[in-house]
């Protein structure tokens, strides 16, 4: 058996990964890794799988290209737990690296405009639910942040648990109305009580509301293995602000049509400020 044999092995086992290119575009390396948590080279391994190149993988692994006429048995010649060979997919075909905006420009201009499957739940009428524990938490976390104090221990995340069906998504709808309600008022007389200079002073308050279901529209798949978490939860914030509202696209249609900017995915990275 030799590296092409191997190669084409590889390929069937992984056909999901590597269904976009051949066989025999993928590049077998000898290495010689020791499988050690404290090893550098398999840390290296670990930590940048996705984004080694052949410089990379010559430098920091010190690997050495297998040819498909190599015959295995001349490889492993010696019994080791070692790790003696890495595949290296070739890179993803990426056009030009657009902005962020730019990608979701295009995407929208191939979308098909439609009505949203999202149900219009900020016009239904509130249940009148008791709200105030919850907005306690709120208030508090909007006076820290506007009153700069440190410490995480003043920043509350509200988290509702429980089972299916009995009105978590809800509760989260009508808490954000009521939200958007006081909010305005309520910065504008923490900006009063702290004497903030009017300089200072935001006057443009805007609240959104996104429903991200990572239990089913939103699921995770394959195709976030290897990405960053920001950029994970990037992508789901893009598709539910930019397209899910006006246009009858899926998320996974909208990952599908990302897919020839993966070069690009950088400029999904979210970040939080509170």
């Amino acid at each position: 058996m030799n590296i092409s044999d191997l190669r084409d092995v590889i390929y069937e086992k992984n056909k999901i990964d590597f269904k976009e290119f051949d066989a025999n575009k993928l590049n077998l390396w000898l290495v010689d890794i020791p499988y050690d948590t404290e090893n550098v080279q398999l840390r290296t391994l670990q930590n940048r799988s996705r984004d080694m190149n052949e410089e990379n993988i010559i430098q920091e692994l010190g690997g050495k290209r297998l040819s498909p006429a190599d015959v295995i048995g001349d490889i492993f010649t010696y019994d080791s737990n070692n790790i003696r060979i890495i595949v290296q997919p070739p890179p993803p075909i990426t056009t030009a690296s657009l902005s962020f905006k730019e990608i979701i420009e295009v995407i929208k201009k191939n979308a098909l405009k439609g009505t949203s499957n999202l149900p219009d739940v900020l016009s239904m009428p509130l249940q009148q639910r008791n709200f105030e524990v919850a907005m306690n938490f709120v208030n508090e976390t909007i006076y820290n942040n506007i009153s700069a104090r440190d410490g995480k221990s003043n920043y509350w995340c509200i988290v509702s648990e429980g089972a299916p069906g009995i009105g978590k998504t809800r509760f989260g709808q009508e808490l954000f109305n009521q939200i958007r309600n006081d909010m305005p008022q309520y910065i504008q007389d923490i900006y009063n009580d702290c004497n903030i200079p009017h300089d200072r002073r935001k006057t443009d308050t805007h609240l959104e509301y996104l429903c991200i279901d990572f239990g089913n529209g939103h699921r995770l798949t394959p195709q976030d293995y290897g990405i960053d978490a920001s950029i994970i939860l990037g992508l789901r914030i893009a598709h539910a602000f930019f397209i899910e509202k006006e246009y009858g696209m899926t998320f996974q249609e909208f990952r599908t049509a990302l897919k020839q900017y993966r070069g690009s995915f950088d400029n999904f990275q979210f970040h939080v400020f509170i």
